[in-house]
């Protein structure tokens, strides 16, 4: 006979309130704190240990947090660790916990640095102290995780804007008023879909005025752009054979309208507060930037592959229908491999990686039920409930170089590997989606911070081949090539599309120290 976990826990004062697995989890941390060696992964690796054993215990629908506690100290004891136990029952009333985890940020802010630095230390302490909780403080400490967003916790970490409130009279206020009216905050990202539609009538002067009102208003909130160009729009919801409608079906001269936005774009100077992301099918491979005034690797530039039975990427970690992201949340995997208890071994590496997503699934856990409390604005349209978890799998090759000594690119062995993480961590993933109720969006990180064919002396096409096996079992990945006067872009850009699985190209330039690092093609 199977059972399952209880809904419903009953506190010593007699309230009932939801079964809270990270209850349990920061106990533990606070345990392992109490005895001096504060350890948030083994907290949350020993919690999904109890939570297994509690699973098979017949403790009904609604139990007691005595119960749930004393079962807990079993389990920890028997796992070998008899001193957490005995520590984890001495700990604080719940209630006690949360409050010190609220006011005991860690953080002093120093009165020597300029006043937005120490507002920007202020603020993350606060987020990491108030929304997050003493133990994931601790897993970012440990640069086990990285959490997105700390400079404005109160806001969403992305939103998807498709229809544009025009104030007629004036297309800089709309501009403008498009960036302020978002649910995003300080290092949040505004994403434009449907641009053609929205912005194809505008003259040039318009146009320069509205993108001048759309940086002003990302300026004042430090906040950045992703504008979608070239997508086909969505077909109806009857027509379930296929994801897009014809290009032909675009209502608007595309040429003119492409070769005027890119004029406006620069004349705007929108480079250093926006990205352009130019979608592409099979059928319009020939229709790249180039051919519309655009330089194919300027640095504002990242191709989208939008291929059959993927979901459309509007950005990094937001896809079609999802309207906003809740949460970025990193995995630090090179230093995951490295890890005590993990210790550089494949099997360990595959089997503890669970926990580790538990951790970046609580935070976003904890991160919404903070903001169903503070913002009650984000209720509307129920956004904050369709709004996703953008997971990023930060230093996956320099965590397959650290087991097997070779890179990803290098090596089947290691490519191999890298694919099975990628597989497992996709397969936690979903699991933890339905649990959680959140769905759970494996990316690179939007800021391309973190460079995918830096190896030396590989073939550049043998780099994006295997790249492209990585982002197929993801689901999405940008991969970023070194631009080169030796590479054909348009070229390179079919090739890519026909012969690999990459999810998005970006093109940037190296520094002078770098250019050993370009692959012979």
């Amino acid at each position: 006979m199977t059972f399952r976990l209880p809904t419903w826990v009953r506190e010593a004062d007699g309230r009932t309130v939801p079964f809270d697995a990270d209850r349990i989890s920061g106990r533990l941390f606070a345990a392992t704190a109490r005895l001096g060696s504060p350890n948030s992964f083994l907290a949350r690796e020993l919690a999904d240990g109890v939570l297994h054993f509690l699973s098979h215990e017949d403790l009904g629908e609604t139990t007691t947090w005595q119960i749930v506690d004393d079962l807990v100290a079993k389990v920890v004891r028997e796992l070998g660790q008899p001193e957490l136990a005995h520590a984890y029952g001495q700990d604080e009333p719940a209630e006690e916990i949360q409050a010190i985890g609220a006011r005991d940020t860690g953080v002093l802010v120093s009165l020597d640095p300029p006043f937005p630095d120490a507002m920007r230390t202020a603020r993350a302490a606060y987020a990491l102290g108030a929304v997050f909780g003493p133990d994931l403080r601790s897993a970012c400490e440990e640069e086990l995780i990285a959490l997105g967003g700390l400079q404005a916790p109160d806001r969403l970490a992305a939103q998807a804007i498709s229809e544009i409130r025009w104030n007629e009279d004036s297309p800089w206020e709309t501009g403008w008023r498009t960036v302020r009216d978002a649910a995003i905050g300080i290092g949040g990202r505004l994403i434009l879909e449907g641009t053609e539609s929205s912005l194809g009538s505008l003259n040039e002067h318009d146009l320069t005025c509205f993108l001048q009102g759309l940086r002003e208003g990302l300026k004042s909130s430090e906040t950045a752009c992703t504008v979608n160009l070239h997508q086909a729009a969505p077909t109806a919801p009857s027509a379930a054979d296929s994801l897009f409608a014809p290009a032909s079906e675009l209502a608007l001269d595309a040429s003119a309208f492409y070769r005027r936005f890119f004029e406006c774009w620069r004349r705007a100077s929108f480079a250093a507060f926006g990205s352009l992301h130019w979608h592409l099918q099979e059928a319009n491979l020939a229709e790249i930037p180039s051919s519309f005034g655009k330089r194919d690797d300027a640095d504002d530039l990242v191709f989208v592959f939008d291929r059959p039975r993927r979901g459309v990427s509007l950005a990094a970690g937001l896809a079609r229908p999802s309207p906003a992201i809740l949460l970025e949340a990193g995995l630090r995997l090179d230093r995951f491999a490295a890890m005590a208890g993990v210790d550089r071994d494949p099997t360990l590496l595959l089997d503890k990686l669970g926990s580790l997503v538990r951790m970046a699934v609580s935070a976003a856990v904890r991160k919404r039920a903070y903001l169903r409390k503070a913002c009650g604005s984000l209720q509307r349209g129920f956004m904050l409930d369709r709004a996703t978890l953008h997971l990023t799998p930060l230093g996956l090759d320099g965590a397959v170089q650290s087991v097997l000594g070779e890179s990803l690119v290098r090596s089947a062995l290691s490519l191999d590997l890298a694919c099975r993480m990628a597989d497992r961590l996709r397969e936690i993933a979903a699991a933890e989606s339905r649990k959680a109720n959140l769905e759970i969006v494996l990316d690179s990180p939007h800021e391309l911070q973190e460079p995918t064919c830096a190896q030396v002396e590989t073939p550049l096409r043998m780099r994006i081949e295997s790249w492209g096996q990585v982002h197929r079992r993801l689901g999405h990945g940008t991969a970023i090539v070194a631009s080169s006067p030796e590479i054909s872009m348009a070229d390179l850009i079919v090739w890519t599309w026909r012969k690999s699985d990459v999810g998005r190209l970006a093109f940037r330039p190296l520094a002078a120290n770098q250019a050993e690092l370009i692959g012979a093609d």
